[in-house]
């Protein structure tokens, strides 16, 4: 159903009567109910329990917001519309310098999206304080701001458990950082020099940190022994910024690429159940770890590094192998080391594709086949000595 309103006195009554009465609303079973309104130029949408609310920007909103909206301070608009039942509220894209008052009345927000504004916490790093009452909000959106420092999430806002503020202007440590029900964090695209072992987020699995200009990272303490996924690429990371150590048993995916390390990272070392590792982009010359324990290993990336001899891969369960631009002379001399699953090898630019002549390549090719079906029914894997075996040169 779709409802067309004029934003005057009698559309709002009629509305508040229409969403206050269960029976009419229960009507719409199974559809979608949508309400636009011509002034200020906001999309509504709400479901037929009338449980979620949300707010489009549809272009001109920039400069008029603070006309229609602001003088009520509390969202007159919101408060008309049973907004206190309300679970998502979008104002993405509004050009808002502060966050709208009136959001504190929309007591059981579960998600707020308030990306692409002009919010900036230089003077008030407090400026989440008016927050404090939603109790419920699960998934914060501040991407795509004018942030200059963490916000303060001291005794408020702390059932988080997503939360962005990518694309900002954070500059300097990330320190004193405490969410407990916090399981994904994004950071990327900031300014962030380094990050603090005093960060409290014992429950956090995901934790993206790529395009700042990391120099330390502390992770060495039981504070995140959930993590699952470590995203540090595109940094200024070298060997003596990372953690020595990080006690998590369910790290799975680490993305290392295009930092500056010239050695195989310690706190990788033993990590038998890890299943994609990026370490491309890096002046990294040799694999020091036993590759040949990491059974689970799944993808493992060493694009344009120095790396000049395939680590031993014989126990795992590696499908895709990426060693394009690398210096690899002599291929053919590793092959035995590959595993019995391999499907997908890049060999793109290296200096061994680049050496081959074509009839050779078909040569490697056969011999890469041969030699995992042999390694197939060395294990008993007769099932996946058929499986299509992809070769870039």
């Amino acid at each position: 159903m779709y409802i067309r309103y004029n934003m005057n006195q009698d559309a709002i009554n009629n509305l508040r009567l229409l969403l206050q009465s269960e029976q009419k609303i229960n009507q719409l079973l199974g559809l979608q109910l949508f309400l636009e309104f011509d002034f200020p130029e906001v999309l509504w949408s709400q479901p037929y329990q009338g449980n979620l609310i949300f707010l489009a920007h549809k272009d001109k909103i920039a400069q008029e917001i603070s006309a229609p909206f602001y003088p009520y301070g509390s969202f007159r608009c919101l408060r008309t519309l049973k907004t206190q039942k309300a679970n998502f509220v979008g104002l993405n894209s509004f050009g808002l310098q502060h966050i709208p008052l009136g959001l504190k009345h929309c007591s059981s927000l579960y998600h707020i999206d308030l990306s692409n504004n002009h919010l900036n916490n230089e003077k008030n790093s407090n400026f989440l304080d008016h927050l404090a009452s939603l109790e419920h909000i699960r998934v914060f959106n501040l991407n795509y701001n004018h942030l200059k420092k963490l916000p303060s999430f001291q005794s408020i806002l702390q059932g988080l458990k997503i939360l962005h503020i990518s694309n900002n202007q954070i500059q300097g440590e990330i320190q004193g950082l405490s969410l407990e029900e916090l399981h994904t964090l994004t950071l990327n695209n900031n300014f962030i020099r380094s990050w603090n072992s005093d960060n409290y987020l014992p429950k956090l699995r995901n934790l993206h940190l790529q395009y700042n200009q990391l120099q330390k990272i502390d992770l060495s303490t039981q504070k995140f022994q959930k993590l699952n996924t470590l995203f540090l690429n595109e940094n200024l990371l070298e060997n003596e910024g990372l953690p020595q150590q990080l006690d998590s048993p369910y790290l799975t995916h680490i993305h290392l690429q295009n930092n500056q390390l010239l050695t195989f990272p310690n706190f990788l070392i033993g990590k038998r159940q890890i299943r994609e590792l990026n370490l491309s982009y890096n002046p990294i010359c040799r694999v020091d770890e036993d590759l040949s324990q990491w059974i689970n290993l799944k993808i493992l990336r060493l694009s344009r590094t120095n790396i000049k001899e395939l680590p031993d891969l014989r126990n795992t369960y590696l499908n895709e192998l990426y060693l394009d631009f690398t210096d690899f002379e002599d291929f053919e001399a590793g092959l035995s080391r590959l595993p019995w699953s391999i499907q997908y090898i890049k060999l793109k630019g290296s200096k061994f594709s680049r050496q081959l002549a074509a009839k050779d390549r078909e040569y490697i090719y056969k011999k890469v086949l041969d030699l995992r079906k042999e390694q197939a029914e060395l294990r008993n894997r007769g099932t996946y000595q058929n499986r299509n075996l992809k070769i870039v040169w």
